[in-house]
Order: C-alpha cells, then sequence, then structure tokens
C-alpha cells in the first residue's frame, strides 16, 4: 500500500510497524502489548471492523481492496488473540520481536475500550 491507511483510517501511529506492512496484532486492535481480555478483544475488533466497513464501499477500486484486506487482518488478530494456545504462542513470537518480556500478570485494556 502505497498510502499509509493505517495511519488514516485508524489512527495507528506508522512507527510501530514497517511500511507496507501491518501493524503487530495489538497495535491493529488498539490495545496494549499482551492485553488478553476477550471483552476488549472482541470490543476492539468490532470497532476497527465497522471504522474499515466503510472505507470496503469506496468507489476507488484499491482503497476497497486495502480496506478489505485490513478487515481480514483484524479478523485474523481478534482469532489469534482470542485463543490462549494462540495468543501465547504468538506472545512469545512478538516479545523477541521486540524485545519485550511477556507480562506475569494480565495487562488491562484501555479504559477507552473497557469502562
Amino acid at each position: 500500500m502505497a498510502e499509509d491507511y493505517y495511519k488514516e483510517w485508524l489512527g495507528i501511529d506508522p512507527s510501530t510497524h514497517q511500511p507496507d506492512m501491518p501493524p503487530d496484532h495489538y497495535t491493529l486492535l488498539g490495545l496494549p502489548h499482551f492485553c488478553h481480555h476477550p471483552g476488549a478483544v472482541e470490543i476492539s475488533a468490532k470497532q476497527r471492523l465497522e471504522k474499515l466497513d466503510k472505507y470496503a464501499m469506496l468507489p476507488e477500486r484499491l482503497k476497497r481492496e486495502a480496506a478489505t484486506h485490513m478487515m481480514n487482518e483484524v479478523a485474523t488478530a481478534r482469532v489469534a488473540l482470542s485463543d490462549p494456545k494462540h495468543y501465547k504462542r504468538y506472545d512469545e513470537l512478538l516479545s523477541k520481536k521486540l524485545g519485550l518480556k511477556v507480562p506475569d500478570k494480565d495487562v488491562p485494556p484501555p479504559s477507552n475500550i473497557m469502562p
């Protein structure tokens, strides 16, 4: 994608990912790294999909395709972060990639997602 639709449509900071590469699952959903709260994952994914849905109907083919691709990424993130078996493996890989330690305690969701 030549345009940074992650920033334009979802407000994701471009420094969080490489150009033409999606952000990690947590960033894509607007969650802190290692936040597995099931309600937060569902709410965040739903909010992101609702935002992207309007772009999937644009007359410009490339934007429609980009929106559809991003919706698939959100769906993938939702599935991966909803299943403990998947998110534990994902967290291991992400922690190595980012040089972070997987926390021992649950990471709470942001207050704007879960009151």
